[in-house]
């Protein structure tokens, strides 16, 4: 049967294919199984919750068993007294029996005030002999009682469901002892009615949130825990309640007390589980069904695209793709690849081989175009005849130019000699600026004057930096700083290290910039427009130093009107610092 569909799917699309085995695989063995652990642990879910019900049935029937016992216990000692009998059965007038009256009315009222579970004691007759007082009543008719009404007939003893009015005026309904007494007299007759407290019997029975009644020999209840329970009899078990119902013989009597425990929340949180429960296993059943087959669909496609695109590679339009076995539309398309695989080799060669051709010639033509700018401007042959007319100089007794000549030529042989350099040290970018300075003090004479201010702690020898990092930032300090000065201009070159952190600022004593001029300056700084600016070649080394160095690492502009601009440069002391 298995070769049998193996060979019926493998004949299938492979879309189909997809969801045949999915459907097999996972759909039906999910739901069988989800399905049978849903009522399986609902089972088991019903079961605890009626194991718990009876436990808590079985507290409640010992509680009011013991209850009934002890206070039909506690009564015995007063109906099974003679001299209480024959007071009750007699003419009330002999000193004996009003000793008798007393006795009997202290007994009752000591019950009723220590006995916590009595709620209310009294005794009726139709002696009209016997005095009446708050415990013991003369009554000449039964049957407007309703305790009397309950009882069966011929019963000397039972417990019963009893409405009356307490002190505050308020009907309540009371489990109620009636006892009949046996007086010694043919003509009269007595009853004790004692009734058990309901807020006693709450206190006692109640403990969790189960709701509780209880009923004498299943009649109306004589005690519900629900106070808006408006009905009369102990619920049945249904869909929307689980209710179960314990009964117990009273003690010495033939009643019958019947005590039902529901629990309101038990078919509501078995129903949420169970819908919970089948919610996820529809998840795992729907969510994977839509993935699958939005993947077979997906798949399906992707075999016809695959198709017909491998056709138009066997005419040499696309590469070739790895070798693979089967029975379904890919394998079709391998047909096609067979034919390409060779004439996409022999193009793709000779596509890079032609690109690989291409290149060099254009490296070579860079080269020579490269070699003839070199040959027809070298800076070599400037230098060499700015030699020559120095050594003319020299020989015509010519001081001046000799100085002047000698400076500029060691200013372009540093720019010679640090061109194509990546580094160059911090000693000799300095001798560099102090030879263009003194190329400066030649022309403005004595608006230009240095002051270099370095710690001590900073080898500038050890220290190497970018060359001609300096000497933009000189020329603006000269040009701009120092434009309107006409007595002694300074320019004030520090350098100091700072928590690892190299700081180089030059400082010129100029008119400054202000708020306005210095806000605009600084957002040129970092943007490329340099027309008659205050920054003109600072924006190339602000993105030397971010290039270089790391973009935290740059340029700032300090400047007051009048007293001058200050700008700081600041390197990673760690990365340039290469001494011992």
């Amino acid at each position: 049967m298995f070769s049998k569909f193996r060979d019926f799917n493998s004949r299938s699309k492979i879309r189909r294919q997809i969801n045949h085995i999915f459907l097999i695989s996972v759909i039906v063995p999910v739901l069988t199984l989800g399905t049978f652990s849903a009522f399986y642990i609902r089972n088991l879910m019903l079961g605890h919750y009626t194991r718990q019900l009876h436990a808590d049935g079985v507290r409640v029937n010992s509680i009011l068993f013991e209850l009934t016992t002890s206070i039909y216990s506690s009564i015995e000692s007063i109906y099974k007294n003679t001299g209480y009998m024959l007071l009750l059965g007699s003419d009330f007038s002999t000193e004996k029996q009003h000793e008798n009256y007393t006795s009997l009315y202290n007994h009752m009222d000591y019950l009723q005030k220590n006995a916590a579970s009595i709620s209310f004691i009294h005794i009726y007759t139709n002696n009209p002999d016997i005095k009446t007082s708050p415990l013991i009543s003369y009554i000449d008719n039964y049957s407007g009682q309703d305790w009397y009404n309950n009882i069966p007939a011929k019963s000397f003893e039972a417990w019963e469901r009893s409405t009356r009015t307490n002190n505050y005026g308020q009907e309540i309904t009371e489990l109620c002892f009636v006892q009949k007494l046996g007086v010694v007299s043919d003509k009269y007759s007595a009853y004790m009615v004692l009734c058990l407290d309901n807020n006693y019997l709450k206190n006692r029975i109640e403990q969790g949130s189960y709701k509780i009644t209880a009923s004498v020999n299943n009649k109306n209840l004589f005690y519900s825990s629900d106070v808006q329970d408006t009905s009369n009899t102990i619920p049945e078990n249904n869909k929307k309640e689980l209710t179960n119902i314990l009964s117990f013989k009273s003690y010495k009597t033939n009643n019958i007390f019947y005590i039902g425990i529901t629990d309101c929340s038990a078919y509501p949180a078995i129903n949420r589980f169970t819908i919970v429960y089948t919610g996820i296993i529809l998840l795992l059943t729907i969510i994977p069904s839509i993935i699958i087959i939005s993947f077979s669909a997906f798949f399906g496609n992707r075999t016809n695209t695959l198709k017909c695109a491998m056709h138009q590679a066997s005419l040499g339009d696309y590469d070739i793709i790895d070798n693979f076995k089967g029975d379904d539309e890919l394998s079709d398309t391998f047909n096609y690849l067979k034919a390409t695989v060779e004439t996409i080799k022999k193009n793709t060669a000779i596509y890079y081989e032609t690109l690989i051709n291409n290149q060099r010639l254009a490296n070579k033509q860079q080269q020579m175009e490269y070699n003839m700018l070199a040959s027809q401007i070298n800076p070599h042959f400037l230098y060499n005849t700015l030699e020559t007319i120095r050594v003319q100089a020299l020989t015509e007794n010519c001081m001046n130019v000799v100085s002047s000549i000698n400076l500029l030529g060691k200013s372009m042989h540093y720019v010679l000699e640090n061109t194509g350099n990546n580094t160059t040290t911090l000693e000799s970018e300095l001798d560099y600026i102090k030879t263009y300075l003194a190329i400066q003090k030649l022309r403005f004479g004595d608006r230009v004057n240095a002051v270099f201010e370095i710690e001590d702690s900073c080898q500038l020898y050890s220290i190497y930096i970018l060359p001609l990092l300096l000497q933009p930032i000189v020329e603006n300090a000269i040009i701009h700083g120092l434009e309107n000065i006409y007595g002694k201009g300074y320019i004030t070159i520090s350098i100091k290290n700072d928590k690892d952190i190299l700081f180089i600022s030059i400082k010129d004593n100029g008119n400054g910039m202000d708020s306005e001029t210095l806000k605009q300056v600084r957002c040129k700084l970092e943007s490329d427009e340099q027309e008659n600016t205050k920054s003109i070649g600072l924006f190339n080394i602000n993105q030397r130093i971010k290039l270089y160095y790391g973009n935290e690492y740059c340029l700032s502009i300090n400047s007051t009107a009048g007293e001058g601009t200050e700008v700081t440069m600041s390197l990673p002391y760690s990365l340039i610092y290469r001494g011992e």
